[in-house]
């Protein structure tokens, strides 16, 4: 795959810009040679890129690096109301640093039995992906929109934090290639899990009817999805429905009442109190710092 960008495991990035966007007219993406490596995410729509010479179409739920320094630009509109994240960044690179595929990179980590690393067990570079269809929108979106309001918040350490939740933003599209095709019966059952959380999303979580729906106690679903996932069912459905909250904030002109009403919160206090310490900054922060739709 050409024009590749390399992870160097020695350094972070640094972010020099996020965003979100939404046209509401045709079009075209601009004709331009970045100093920056450009990330690209599209939430909604289609939009086709050319990068030296290789066509790429980008649907809903598809992620693409662009490399610093390498031609790319647009011939085709994407229809309105596309919407896409984009993030540029700037990478260190050495010389002749070593590239690892990450997957050979997982079989070197010494036993645990003599887990003492030491800075050449570092030296490699890890290939992020060219391109990558269908990634999972949930994780993106929501490590996306966290981004977006570290990065237009008042959090002194903004910055760092930022390069931090970058890294393992990239790290995240590195591992996706370590994926094994298949779906295990815990993924199955995760998914049917994700699937009946999704479709109550305007609710409060009714715990006895989502037992009922598994056939199984919700101390046990509970448990399971924790081990399987890292986080309680409560946290995933707050995680979605403040994600849901975030895209009415930039999409729509609804009050932040109304979208608390919406979303089946008793009252906008409350509801405000749970944007924020999912995004640590309230919802009117972050719909004025979000562009306007072009």
């Amino acid at each position: 795959m050409p024009h590749q960008i390399m992870l160097n495991m020695q350094n972070l990035p640094q972010l020099q810009t996020i965003s979100f966007l939404q046209v509401a007219k045709p079009f075209i993406h601009a004709d331009r040679v970045l100093g920056v490596h450009d990330m690209v995410y599209l939430v909604k729509g289609q939009m086709q890129i050319i990068e030296d010479d290789t066509e790429y179409i980008l649907s809903s739920g598809s992620l693409i690096f662009l490399k610093a320094g390498v031609h790319h630009w647009g011939t085709k509109s994407c229809a309105p109301n596309t919407a896409w994240y984009y993030i540029h960044f700037y990478l260190s690179q050495k010389e002749n640093l070593p590239v690892l595929p990450a997957e050979d990179y997982v079989k070197k980590i010494p036993p645990l039995s003599s887990l003492q690393l030491t800075p050449e067990d570092y030296r490699y570079g890890i290939h992020l992906p060219k391109l990558l269809h269908e990634v999972n929108s949930i994780f993106f979106e929501k490590k996306l929109q966290e981004l977006t309001a570290l990065f237009y918040g008042t959090d002194p350490l903004r910055l760092a934090l930022g390069n931090v939740k970058l890294y393992e933003l990239l790290l995240a599209c590195a591992g996706l290639s370590l994926t094994a095709p298949g779906a295990t019966l815990a993924q199955t059952r995760i998914n049917r899990l994700t699937e009946y959380i999704e479709a109550h999303l305007m609710e409060t979580l009714d715990t006895a009817a989502l037992s009922d729906y598994m056939h199984l106690s919700y101390k046990r679903l509970g448990s399971f999805f924790k081990e399987q996932t890292g986080h309680t069912l409560l946290e995933y459905h707050t995680s979605l429905r403040m994600q849901e909250a975030a895209k009415l904030l930039r999409e729509t002109d609804l009050q932040v009442c109304q979208i608390a009403e919406k979303l089946g919160f008793p009252d906008a206090f409350y509801f405000s109190n749970v944007f924020k310490k999912v995004y640590h900054i309230s919802p009117r922060e972050y719909r004025r710092h979000i562009p306007h739709a072009l």
